[in-house]
């Protein structure tokens, strides 16, 4: 996450690189792993509202036995807490 929050303030060819950089990564960008560390964040609101996502995904994808990997996101690069960093609206299952 502090990643993401000091990357508008980089010089242009480094946002790339540090952009480049999030977007690839397996753990923190993918909303899968993001859905996973939030069943166990520590405010119970956070917890409740990833459950009805998932809900939501199992609905849109009946033959997963898991929450399946999604494979079209977006990254939210104003985000300023780590279940934000996925663009929700903008994800695909």
């Amino acid at each position: 996450m502090q990643l993401v929050e000091s990357c508008p303030d980089l010089p242009d060819s480094d946002k790339q690189i540090c952009r480049k950089t999030l977007a690839s990564n397996s753990y923190n960008s993918h909303p899968e792993w993001i859905l996973y560390a939030m069943c166990c964040d520590e405010y119970p609101l956070t917890r409740a509202k990833t459950i009805l996502k998932i809900e939501f995904i199992c609905k849109e994808t009946p033959e997963a036995e898991e929450v399946p990997a999604l494979e079209k996101f977006s990254l939210a690069w104003s985000a300023d807490k780590y279940f934000d960093i996925i663009d929700w609206e903008g994800t695909k299952f």
